[in-house]
């Protein structure tokens, strides 16, 4: 790992290129739940949350886990994900959702005011089951409460500064009122609200991603956590 914190700041900001996600106006947006975009949520929280949990033991399935990544876009999912794949005790496909919808033509229409495609959440589901089903995957997306509730053994949520927030988006050349939605999204934490009301709690942890520091820690202790996973599930003579 060891990456500069110059390194580090440019991967989180991008490559100037638009972004293939974001949230409520992504380029790949999920249909409307019937709940606002941004709603209140419980107050911030500085840092880690808590620690991450034992894996708790689900159903017999998996040589390796389903990890969920998510966060408002400029949270630095991506860079995580790639990172823990090549640390991952266990092998471990990253899978950057927003990719997949535009390859794999998974969604219904183009909205041309958002400038979004709308996601059609049937094909999606139906094209990830079977993997998620076999585990071993990282889920890298901004929203992860389509995906069942069966799905993920460990879902982590990605928190940046809001000014941070702001300059990572600005350098990626989003509009200016992507950048306000996706920063008020951060503020009010939708994502966080969205994981916290769709999975249980002992699978969910919140992880600052603002420095290298950060990102290197979090890496390490998801790592962690996948070698207890495995002693938990007996994978490692498979």
């Amino acid at each position: 790992m060891g990456k500069s914190s110059e390194e580090l700041d440019q991967t989180l900001k991008g490559d100037g290129r638009q972004p293939d996600v974001a949230h409520d106006i992504s380029p790949f947006m999920a249909p409307p739940r019937g709940s606002p975009a941004l709603r209140s949520a419980p107050s911030s929280i500085a840092g880690v949350s808590r620690p991450l949990l034992p894996p708790s033991m689900p159903p017999a399935r998996a040589r390796a886990p389903v990890v969920v990544l998510t966060g408002t876009p400029g949270t630095g999912k991506t860079t995580h994900a790639q990172l823990l794949q090549q640390a991952s005790p266990v092998p471990l496909q990253h899978i950057n959702v927003g990719d997949w919808v535009k390859d794999k033509g998974l969604y219904q229409d183009y909205d041309d005011e958002w400038q979004s495609y709308t996601v059609d959440e049937d094909k999606l589901l139906d094209e990830l089951e079977p993997l998620a089903a076999a585990g071993g995957i990282i889920l890298d997306w901004h929203t992860s409460d389509i995906f069942p509730e069966r799905w993920p053994d460990l879902v982590v949520v990605l928190r940046c500064d809001h000014s941070k927030l702001w300059d990572r988006l600005e350098k990626r050349g989003y509009p200016l009122k992507k950048i306000q939605e996706n920063n008020e999204a951060e503020i009010m934490e939708v994502v966080l609200d969205e994981v916290r009301s769709s999975y249980p709690p002992e699978i969910v942890v919140e992880l600052q991603s603002e420095t290298t520091d950060d990102l290197e820690a979090n890496v390490a202790r998801i790592v962690q956590w996948i070698e207890a996973w495995r002693e938990d599930h007996d994978t490692s003579d498979q």
